[in-house]
């Protein structure tokens, strides 16, 4: 089964700053087909066909440079002051939470004591995806199925700033609709769970943060002082490895069609659509997750300031 691939590589952010780097992309497929028989020589229904992106209802392209992409995130205020942040509970099939917090003040223990994250503290990229074939009549888009074919997150050293890879506490977050059904895709690094609650030592005194329970001074009887528990009760977060279950992996002629599904389910992240004025709609997001724990805490010290690392990412559509 040959493959239509589009490639999103070297997406670089700068934690805690600005979007440092870049990300660019290729998209292109050509099929043709020829016919010789005796003195007649010609060309039977040979097709063209192109898996093509835009972003945001911008125009259709065969490459997205970082240009372009450096661009729409700077207008529309987008990744320019990513920070650790947090999305609360969350599985690996769900969609993006209202809201998504950061900065816990400490002795505030609940989410809605914490400041909300807007979104120049994460990346979102709002993309369309489209299959164009074309043949001597003209051109039309079809459906297709689309993969996550790659997806590659690691700490990012190309400036020579030596600093701490905080690589394992990106979250990369994929949602599609193409009008009938959602799909909603969470993928870190390393998969599994991290608990999104705990006892921290905000105030950095060496000593787990405490309240009183009752009147915040102390007062009245029966006040005692308790450990604050940040975040909402006993809440966990789950994401997908990269190498798990979510990506199908391809070679430069060939989708692995034993990957094709999971248990019985596609690995699709969605269909582009037999539309030529609806497409498929792709959000990709990205974020830090604050809860992530370096050396067995949540608390990371002062060296992952600063820190940066690179995203790049692969769709793909099989051609039959």
């Amino acid at each position: 089964m040959k493959k239509n691939r589009l490639i999103v590589p070297a997406l670089t952010l700068l934690a805690g700053l600005t979007l440092a780097g870049s990300i660019s992309g290729t998209i292109a497929w050509y099929q043709y087909s020829t016919r010789a028989n005796g003195a007649y020589l010609g060309m039977s229904g040979g097709t063209t066909g192109n898996l093509q992106l835009r972003l945001d209802g911008g125009e259709w392209l065969t490459r997205l440079t970082k240009n372009d992409i450096a661009s729409y995130l700077a207008a529309n205020n987008l990744g320019q002051k990513v920070q650790p942040i947090t999305s609360g509970e969350m599985d690996k099939d769900d969609a993006l939470p209202a809201e998504f917090y950061r900065n816990p003040i400490a002795g505030k223990g609940e989410y809605s004591k914490w400041q909300k994250a807007d979104e120049s503290n994460y990346v979102s990229l709002p993309l369309e995806l489209r299959f164009v074939e074309r043949n001597g009549s003209g051109e039309n888009n079809v459906a297709k199925d689309v993969y996550l074919s790659d997806l590659y997150i690691a700490a990012d050293d190309a400036n020579g700033t030596v600093k701490k890879d905080l690589s394992d506490a990106i979250r990369f977050h994929v949602a599609s609709d193409d009008g009938v059904n959602q799909i909603n895709r969470l993928i870190s690094k390393n998969g599994g769970s991290i608990a999104v609650n705990g006892k921290l030592d905000l105030d950095g005194d060496g000593e787990l943060d405490q309240a009183y329970t009752g009147n915040k001074y102390g007062f009245g009887d029966g006040n005692q002082l308790v450990d604050v528990i940040y975040g909402e009760g006993n809440q966990v977060a789950y994401a997908a490895k990269v190498e798990d279950g979510l990506l199908v992996k391809t070679n430069e002629d060939d989708l692995d069609l034993d990957e094709l599904e999971l248990n019985g389910a596609s690995k699709s992240i969605g269909k582009t659509l037999a539309s030529n004025s609806e497409y498929l709609k792709v959000n990709i997001t990205i974020w830090v997750e604050g809860w992530q724990e370096f050396a067995n805490s949540p608390i990371w010290d002062a060296d992952y300031i600063d820190s940066q690392f690179d995203i790049g990412f692969e769709f793909a559509t099989d051609i039959e």
